[in-house]
């Protein structure tokens, strides 16, 4: 699924937000932060492949709406490729909440939110139903893999036709997303990206900088690591160099 075309599911309404919120903690955040370090080297990636005109890679890759001007910090410190990849993603994460936004490309769209609905004709709450919007394969796998979560997905009007079970399904969702209509269901959302921030405090530690992912920040040395598996037998040995390397303002 998408992040607009979200994932249903259900899980027994015994279970509380405060213990799916610690399952997630344990299981999705890993999961989502393996994402963040895979689409911050696939932005690092490009950039340095196209480093002759990194303004135009950065407008490419935001459908026009970003460029080196809005990359305030590393310019501001003479960032290298990395970093100028980090903040892209801090801003461009902030920037597609505005109403006007074209949304990112899938492959950098790091949004997961899972709401969490009950059902007006449930009277015993027998079920607490889930939608879990993002772009990631992989953190739909891992919520789906959580104890006693239960795939439900919402029926495509055509799949309702000839099967009562999607049809019970299709009028169950009804019921749910009409109640929410008005306000907001309760919410768990990854976590806000701040990556540069990381990657600063990463350039600081030096050579040293792979005994900060113990504290889940993310690391030159990891996302380095990713960008040389990208590239194959055509990574350079002076890799982390070139992506580390200070840069003048544009």
């Amino acid at each position: 699924m998408t992040w607009s075309q979200p994932r249903g599911y259900r899980l027994p309404g015994t279970v509380s937000l405060p213990l799916m919120s610690m399952a997630l903690e344990r299981y999705a955040w890993p999961t989502w932060r393996t994402e963040a370090v895979r689409t911050l080297a696939a932005v690092a990636d490009t950039l340095l492949q196209g480093r002759d005109d990194q303004e135009a890679v950065l407008r490419r890759l935001s459908h026009g709406q970003l460029g080196l001007e809005d990359l305030v910090v590393s310019r501001a410190q003479g960032g290298g490729i990395l970093l100028r990849a980090a903040e892209f993603l801090d801003v461009a994460h902030v920037f597609i909440h505005r109403a006007s936004a074209v949304p990112l490309p899938s492959t950098l769209d790091l949004r997961c939110t899972a709401r969490f609905m009950d059902d007006p004709g449930d009277r015993d709450s027998r079920w607490i139903y889930v939608l879990l919007s993002t772009e990631r394969s992989s953190m739909e796998i891992m919520f789906g893999g959580l104890r006693d979560v239960e795939s439900y997905p919402v029926p495509a009007p055509a799949d309702v036709t000839d099967d009562p079970e999607a049809a019970e399904r299709a009028e169950i969702w009804a019921r749910v997303l009409q109640r929410y209509k008005s306000f907001s269901p309760p919410s768990i959302l990854a976590p806000d990206l701040h990556l540069t921030l990381d990657l600063i405090e990463a350039l600081g530690a030096g050579d040293r900088d792979d005994g900060l992912s113990s504290y889940s920040r993310v690391t030159i040395a990891e996302v380095v690591a990713e960008v040389a598996l990208r590239q194959g037998d055509k990574a350079p040995d002076d890799l982390r160099a070139q992506l580390v390397a200070p840069q003048t303002s544009d």
